[in-house]
């Protein structure tokens, strides 16, 4: 499917690279500041390009929902979606503003609600004010928050994200 500057498609085994690639820019950007250095070097270098090979395999054969976006030949942002839950929702820094974000978002809504879900529900960060505001013009309700965890340990907290459908 086109939207002119880009292209969505479902995600294919070869994509792993590309995948991990806007997954890196992404959380490097947006977890500038509110994830310490070394916690975010550390989660970065555990879902690389290695970690995708082997979980994007995982996940298609599961039938979650995958989508890219492409570019000019490269992967520029991609949703990852199993049931009602939006786990995953990354463009890269050079392509945020441009809408793409809200196109991947709608069309995991879409999804969703086409596969009978009456939700669809994701987690952000608190400290992360931009995706946050995303998540509010797109008209997502604010369910609490709880504490997580990154992988090396370090506790975070999480705000819930609801969209009823």
């Amino acid at each position: 499917m086109s939207h002119g500057r880009y292209s969505l498609r479902r995600a294919a085994r070869g994509d792993a690279a590309g995948i991990a690639e806007v997954h890196r820019l992404a959380r490097e950007a947006g977890y500038d500041g509110i994830a310490p250095e070394a916690t975010l070097a550390d989660h970065i270098a555990r879902t690389g390009a290695d970690y995708w090979r082997v979980r994007l395999p995982e996940l298609l054969l599961a039938g979650d929902d995958v989508v890219v976006a492409e570019a000019g030949g490269r992967i520029v942002g991609f949703m990852h979606r199993t049931g009602g839950r939006l786990d995953r929702l990354y463009v890269i820094p050079a392509w945020w503003g441009s809408g793409l974000a809200q196109a991947l978002f709608l069309l995991a809504r879409e999804a969703a609600t086409a596969a009978g879900h009456d939700r669809l529900t994701l987690d952000c960060h608190r400290d992360n004010a931009r995706a946050r505001r995303f998540y509010a013009r797109l008209g997502g309700t604010e369910t609490g928050e709880r504490e997580d965890r990154f992988a090396d340990g370090t506790s975070c907290t999480v705000v819930d994200v609801v969209w009823r459908l």
